[in-house]
Parts: C-alpha cells; structure tokens; sequence
C-alpha cells in the first residue's frame, strides 16, 4: 500500500482517520490522526504491529462478510467413504481415520484400522452410500 499525507483512511479499531505524515520512524512511518483525535502509527502495509501478520489500516472501509464455516460430519473410525486425488479422477473406497484440515484422512489399499496404521490423505471425498454401489 502506498499512503500519502491527506489520504482518508480506516482502521479496524480507531475508525476513520487522515494520514498526517508519511515519512516518520523506520519501522512505522505511517501517522495517523482518527476523528476522535487519537494519532497512532503503522508499517508501510497498514499494520499498527510490525508483528501482526494482516494490515488494520486501509484506504476504504471493509467489508466483513460473516461466512459459516464448512462443517466436516463427525464420523467414527472406518466408516465408508470415497476419496479421489483430484476432481476428474475415480472414486476410491477407503475407510476414515480422522479429519486433517479439509481433507480426509484414509487408511491406506482399503485396509481399517484393524488391519494398518498406514494412511493416506484425500482432498476430495465425499459419503459413501450403499445403494449408489
């Protein structure tokens, strides 16, 4: 981001202020002054911490948009399922261990829990349903 002396700006915090100097200290060269009359300083990327991995400053007000997360069914050990590497590719029969992330992690060549500990993880996969077979 490129902030200039008189640009409009918005932190998630303050609110709305105006960038008021450009070039101050090394780490934070970024001064603003919010319509509350607070002045606080920030990285070249908008973050008020040099530490903070996204920026809290921008030059319009964000939109925050509530998703609801993606909800993995709670299954038990060696449940069916069908797996595939990559979208275009056949379903595979594999039996769940557990949820990595998104993906699904199988035990390995059809075998369950009670036959390996090998295993191996799908990033697409989906129930398996006995009257589809």
């Amino acid at each position: 981001m490129s902030f200039e002396i008189g640009d409009k700006v918005f932190d998630m915090q303050y609110g709305a202020g105006i960038v008021i100097e450009s070039a101050g200290t090394v780490s934070y060269p970024i001064t603003v002054c919010f319509l509350d009359s607070r002045v606080e300083t920030y990285t070249v990327e908008g973050r008020i911490l040099n530490s903070f991995a996204m920026p809290t400053l921008y030059f319009k007000r964000p939109r925050i948009t509530d998703i609801e997360p993606t909800r993995l069914p709670d299954l038990e050990v060696d449940t069916k399922i069908l797996v595939r590497s990559t979208i275009n590719s056949d379903w595979e029969k594999r039996h769940f261990k557990r949820w990595f992330n998104k993906d699904c992690v199988c035990f390995a060549s059809r075998m369950t829990s009670w036959t390996t500990k090998r295993t191996t993880t799908w990033g697409h996969w989906k129930l398996f349903n006995e009257d589809e077979e």
